[in-house]
């Protein structure tokens, strides 16, 4: 059986300083080698800890509340990339040939099954599972042991050599291959597969990150693909052409959305249709993304993020000192991830800002509050969400804007020859050049995008508005829309790429949105055209369905 390993080498030596700001950050004495200080793609929690492992060749439980040290123990493997599961008071991980699994409190090891395991995955019932080989047989086998005891409950044959992490979904195993997926029934023991066009890929049709199954299809990536397969016809559905042809394809769902990283963007994309929703400016994904509360929680080079996972506006980013490399998980209002920096982190959920954070070399912790009083003040709505160019401060209100402006027509842009889109559910309507692809209606018929190459990508979107979601409006302009309804307008100007944010609010109940990337060249020389979009939006008070 082969597995597919993945190796990261970190050669840079230099003094680490957190993922802080110097200020906020007590320097060590004496420089620290950086050397495989890594973290895994999924650490876990339980209402008492956060467990992972990493470069070091250890394996940590961390105090959730204050970062104090529980255990640590040494792993076989020098370079520990793994995933960490935890139910019923045992934490499970892979160590190079062995699936362990330790008491959660003191670290002791509980069992221990030598059979060359893939990482294992935790279902909602608490089972788990994972493929590893028959010793008898010698055969590659799908395995459901329990955790607590190590003991085998049943396993089958695999038909093929599988590569991925399962993934269990009303009773059908999910697991990827060599240029095949496939879907095993728990119950009945039957399987289907699916598999790819092993002439356009250009990975070898190597599937190793996790399927992640919606409502409609299994999803999952290769090869400058991304393929969403029907759960129930086991039909494609659709394919995406990504702009990377290879790499790690970190893949995540939530209410219709598929969300990976695709180049220089984190994209959203119709689960039903295939269509891309929105972009979001930012270099790929640096590790698996977390979504709670429709805010997608992600890392991406040197910055830890959450956007909407809505509309993919910025709700907060924290800028590191190197790259974030494992999966946020949530717990309690705080946001735990691994940074290439030698820390593993606590933040607040709210607005980024780090609670603690644990030094994996001088195995020391550093708190920026007192995480252990039970009264914490409650924030304000703009406490919530930071502005769209704003790191992880905290957020005063808006100071009111006595006069809006107003976005005044140009007479240069000739409309006779632009197109008009209506939105029938919201209501709203803008002009645009008639050289610019108008794209798909999504599925809700709430949003679409329009594009121009890869110069222009035009979001537009209603929706119901809610107040604890809200975008800050601090450092937005007021305007004055075509209908003279008053609207706020950001423009955040960067050297590559500028965003237009364009948001109005009716009556506490809809919020429209007009959102533009473009890039500063193109933005320089048609300011003129984007004025003139935004200068013809309007909208009727209201909404159909």
């Amino acid at each position: 059986m082969r597995k597919i390993q993945l190796f990261v080498i970190i050669s840079l030596v230099t003094i680490l300083t957190g993922c802080m700001k110097e200020s906020d950050v007590q320097i060590p004495d004496k420089e620290i080698q950086k050397e495989n200080v890594y973290f895994p793609i999924y650490p876990s929690l339980d209402e008492n800890n956060v467990y992972f492992g990493a470069g070091t060749g250890s394996f940590y439980a961390l105090d959730k509340k204050n970062g104090a040290l529980k255990w640590e123990k040494k792993a076989v493997a020098n370079l520990v990339n793994t995933t960490t599961v935890t139910n019923n008071g045992i934490v499970a991980y892979r160590d190079e040939a062995s699936l362990i699994g330790v008491d959660a409190i003191s670290g002791k090891e509980k069992w221990k099954l030598k059979d060359n395991p893939s990482y294992p995955y935790i279902a909602s019932d608490g089972s788990l599972y994972y493929s590893g080989i028959n010793q008898g047989t010698n055969k590659e086998m799908i395995k459901n042991i329990d955790i607590t005891t190590g003991k085998t409950n049943w396993e089958y044959e695999t038909v093929a050599e599988t590569a991925s992490q399962p993934t269990l979904v009303d009773d059908v195993l999910y697991i990827g291959g060599f240029s095949y997926i496939y879907g095993y029934n728990i119950n009945s023991n039957e399987y289907w597969e699916y598999k790819i066009n092993e002439e356009e890929n250009k990975a070898f049709g190597v599937i190793q990150n996790p399927l992640v199954v919606t409502q409609n299809n299994v999803v999952f990536g290769t090869g400058g693909f991304i393929y969403a397969v029907d759960i129930k016809t086991h039909q494609l559905n659709w394919k995406y052409e990504t702009e990377i042809s290879n790499g790690d394809y970190y893949i995540s769902a939530s209410k219709g959305d598929v969300f990976l990283g695709d180049g220089d963007y984190i994209i959203a994309i119709d689960d039903a249709y295939g269509t891309v929703k929105w972009r979001f400016n930012a270099k790929g994904l640096s590790a698996p993304a977390t979504i709670e509360e429709e805010i997608l929680y992600f890392g991406s080079g040197n910055y830890l993020f959450a956007i909407s996972a809505i509309d993919g506006s910025e709700i907060w980013k924290y800028k590191a000192n190197d790259t974030v490399g494992s999966k946020p998980v949530i717990s309690d209002g705080q946001i735990y991830f691994g940074c290439f920096d030698g820390f593993f982190y606590a933040a607040d959920i709210k607005n980024g800002q780090a609670i603690w954070k644990y030094d994996l070399n001088n195995h020391k912790v550093s708190n920026w509050r007192k995480i252990e009083e039970k009264t914490i003040p409650e924030p304000s709505v703009s406490d919530i969400v930071a502005s769209s160019n704003s790191t992880a401060q905290t957020i005063e209100q808006p100071n009111p804007i006595e006069t809006p402006e107003t976005i005044e027509p140009n007479n240069k842009v000739d409309f006779k020859n632009w197109e008009t889109y209506r939105n029938e559910r919201f209501g709203y309507i803008f002009k645009y050049p008639k050289n610019w692809n108008l794209g798909v209606l999504s599925g809700d018929m709430s949003s679409i995008e329009i594009t121009k190459g890869k110069e222009v990508s035009l979001s537009a979107y209603a929706g119901f508005y809610m107040e604890e979601f809200a975008k800050d409006l601090t450092n937005y302009d007021k305007i004055k829309l075509k209908n003279n309804e008053e609207a706020y307008l950001l423009i955040t100007l960067g050297e590559e790429i500028t965003e237009l944010d364009l948001r109005y609010i009716l009556d506490n109940s809809i919020e429209y949105l007009l959102g533009f990337k473009v890039s500063t060249k193109y933005y320089n020389e048609n300011k003129e055209i984007i004025d003139a979009v935004i200068n013809s939006y309007e909208f009727s008070k209201g909404f159909d369905g």
